[in-house]
């Protein structure tokens, strides 16, 4: 994933997990980046281009991959509702496109 991708979807993770703009966070959640785009693959889903409008589903999938990876200890209830909905979206545009 190239700089400009993976600076927008970290971004969008530490939105996604209300995590402070910490150097800290960054550089683990930059780490453990490319552990969820390779759980994502595996069930899947390509790496998605920040200005597809598939980016924001895609963003979800990722937080959530990231903060099993991290381990928080945090609600994620919504986060998971919501991982849901977009896993099923990407899935079923990649499906659809062979």
């Amino acid at each position: 994933m190239d700089q400009k991708n993976k600076s927008f979807y970290l971004e969008k993770i530490k939105i996604l997990l209300d995590i402070d703009d910490t150097d800290i966070y960054d550089s683990k959640i930059e780490i453990l980046l490319s552990g969820a785009i390779n759980t994502l693959k595996k069930a899947g889903i390509p790496e998605i281009e920040k200005d597809s409008e598939l980016a924001t589903n895609y963003a979800i999938c990722l937080a959530l991959e990231t903060s099993k990876l991290m381990d928080m200890d945090f609600n994620s209830d919504i986060l998971q509702r919501l991982y849901i909905t977009s896993v099923v979206t990407l899935r079923t545009e990649f499906t659809d496109e062979k």
